[in-house]
């Protein structure tokens, strides 16, 4: 075996160590650099214990970019195109069975192109449709010069605009546009240049050449107007504008038509301010202006009917009637207005009639307006009376003394007005209110012919007493009739009492308990009275003195002294407490020893009962209802 058959197979003995162990496989680079630039050579071989493995071991070995894939194979490569950024190479070596990997990392730098524009100069001015001469260049740190047919021209407006180093344009619109211009190198990297640029546009310059100068003309008469305009820095089309791009417009009675050459023969009368108006491509205008006067003679107007100052009841009808005549053309129906400073606008025509003038003094003006603008007012006063209408109550009937009316009872209202312009007034027309005579509280019933009313509401609204029943009558102008009142009495019913308890003939030994019972009851509103709506007293009659025992429907008594005792039990009215009934009953309360003792019972409005008892204490007069 040679020497150099036996270095191969140390060397391959070796690479089978390093493929099992891998820590000592390791990528060199010349100057172990880990940067280079775009485009240049990149050498990177394979080492095993810092000694190169040649390629004529029978290693074999590939290479891979985590950004590019696949770049080569073979212990030992060079590569010239990577691409820009940072790489992650990794190399994975093969010997026999067995193998091995290793990674490390590289950047590969590009400078971006440096652009610039030599002209025009950022800030310049120029007129629309003129040329735009627009140079520039850009070089790269690694490419050298950009090529010129790479370099784009983009406008913030127009959009792109074309290639190349040099370009000339011509088409871009009025208004202030940013010019880029990109460049971008073999790597991709793109940069830029800007400049600033106005684009300017004046307005067209306008003409108008008939009429020559200020003009007077007849209504109806026929002007002619002429004019042209030209535009000096058009882009596209003539220097001349359009005749489709050309608009007459009057101050008074707006555009009147559009070209170069028209004529009008409508202008209403008056003073016109006539403007010829001319637009660019870009739509700025220019304008031309002339002044014409359009005489114009008022309508002659003269009201035949009614005479000023006339008197009218609001019943009537009114008749106006007005003479018009214009001297320049027809009037019709609708030039013709009628107006009341109350009432507003009351018609158009020649002869107008209405029957709905509210009362009171009338301005009425008649205005007549030609179909020229021209107008002429006339006026005439009238005068609309209105007499009040009347008003009469059928039901409750009036008397000399009021009527009385209970709390259950259902009232019933008919009524009737009359008007002299209206005639019989009903419904709405008919206001009824009942007022309380000692407060002068009202309260609003409603309207109508008829109508019921319950007692008991008004007397949730007024309470019991005297009231007074109104009704006043309204015609159609909101003018009121005399109050026509009845009287009327909310009669109040005192409550009714008894006493249940002690009965006629008991005594009550002293200390014995005493037991008081009763009713009362309110006939107006059918309901039984409460505790707190019944009073319970005593009086001793031998000495006269009085006591009240409480306030209950139900009461037990113990402490009366000996002696003849008149017991009274009051009802109280729960709509006026001064409105009371009363029950009486006279007991004998004895000495705690056993005695005969008379009593006797008096009820309001009715008769006294006496009767004998003999008692010896313990609870005296029974159990109510027994």
């Amino acid at each position: 075996m040679t020497k150099q058959a036996r270095a191969k197979q140390i060397l391959g003995a070796s690479l089978v160590l390093l493929l099992v162990g891998c820590k000592d496989l390791d990528i060199e680079t010349d100057g172990n650099a880990d940067e280079f630039r775009f485009g240049s050579p990149v050498h990177l071989w394979c080492t095993f214990k810092d000694e190169r493995v040649p390629s004529g071991s029978g290693a074999t070995a590939t290479w891979r970019s985590d950004k590019q894939g696949e770049i080569g194979t073979g212990p030992d490569i060079t590569i010239s195109n990577l691409q820009a950024g940072r790489h992650e190479i990794e190399v994975d070596v093969r010997y026999g069975d067995k193998k091995g990997k290793k990674k490390r990392k590289i950047k590969v730098v590009n400078d971006a192109p440096r652009v610039s524009i030599m002209s025009p100069g950022s800030g310049a001015k120029l007129g629309v449709g003129k040329k735009l001469a627009l140079v520039g260049s850009a070089s790269d740190t690694e490419d050298g010069v950009i090529p010129a047919n790479t370099l784009t021209w983009v406008d913030s407006v127009d959009g792109p605009l074309g290639a190349g180093a040099a370009l000339e344009v011509s088409h871009l619109r009025p208004g202030n546009h940013e010019i880029s211009l990109f460049a971008k190198d073999k790597a991709g990297a793109q940069s830029s240049a800007k400049i600033s640029v106005e684009i300017t546009n004046e307005a067209p310059e306008v003409t108008i050449s008939e009429p020559s100068g200020n003009a007077t003309i007849r209504v109806a008469e026929r002007l002619r107007l002429r004019g042209f305009a030209l535009d000096r820095d058009h882009r596209i089309g003539p220097e001349r504008v359009p005749s489709a791009s050309l608009e007459w417009v009057s101050d008074k009675d707006g555009k009147l038509g559009v070209g170069e050459d028209i004529t009008v023969e409508t202008l209403s009368g008056g003073e016109h301010r006539i403007e010829l108006v001319a637009k660019d491509e870009y739509g700025k205008a220019g304008k031309a202006l002339v002044r014409v006067t359009v005489k114009n003679d008022p309508p002659v107007v003269d009201i035949r009917s009614p005479a000023s100052n006339s008197y009218f009841s609001a019943s009537d009808e009114v008749r106006f009637e007005v003479d018009a005549r214009d001297p320049e053309a027809s009037l019709d129906e609708n030039d013709i207005v009628w107006r009341s400073n109350k009432d507003g606008t009351l018609g158009r025509g020649y002869v107008l009639r209405s029957d709905r003038l509210t009362v009171g003094e009338h301005e009425v003006t008649c205005t007549v307006t030609d179909r020229h603008g021209a107008s002429t007012v006339k006026k005439v006063k009238v005068l609309i009376t209105n007499q009040a209408p009347t008003a009469r109550i059928d039901s409750p009937s009036a008397g000399p003394t009021p009527s009385v009316l209970r709390f259950a009872d259902v009232l019933t209202l008919r009524g009737a007005g009359s008007d002299a312009e209206d005639g019989a007034l009903d419904g709405d027309r008919l206001e009824w209110t009942a007022v309380k005579v000692t407060t002068g509280q009202s309260y609003a019933i409603g309207k109508g012919a008829n109508l019921t009313q319950r007692v008991s509401q008004l007397v949730d609204r007024l309470g019991f007493g005297r009231i007074e029943l109104r009704l006043v009558a309204k015609d159609r102008d909101g003018t009121a009739s005399p109050t026509i009142t009845v009287a009327l009495e909310l009669q109040n019913r005192a409550p009714e009492v008894r006493i249940s308890n002690p009965t006629a003939g008991v005594s009550v030994a002293e200390g014995a308990q005493l037991l008081c019972s009763g009713y009362g009851q309110d006939p107006d509103r059918a309901r039984l009275l409460e505790d707190a709506e019944v009073i319970w007293s005593a009086r001793n009659t031998a000495n006269g003195t009085t006591r009240e025992l409480g306030r209950a429907t139900r009461l037990d008594v113990r402490d009366l002294t000996a002696g003849t005792w008149e017991l009274t039990f009051t009802g109280v009215d729960p709509d006026d407490t001064a409105l009371r009934s009363t029950a009486k009953v006279t007991v004998t309360i004895t000495p705690a020893t056993t005695s005969t003792v008379t009593a006797s019972t008096t009820t309001t409005g009715g008769s006294t009962t006496t009767a004998s008892t003999t008692t010896t204490g313990g609870i005296v007069g029974g159990i109510p209802g027994q």
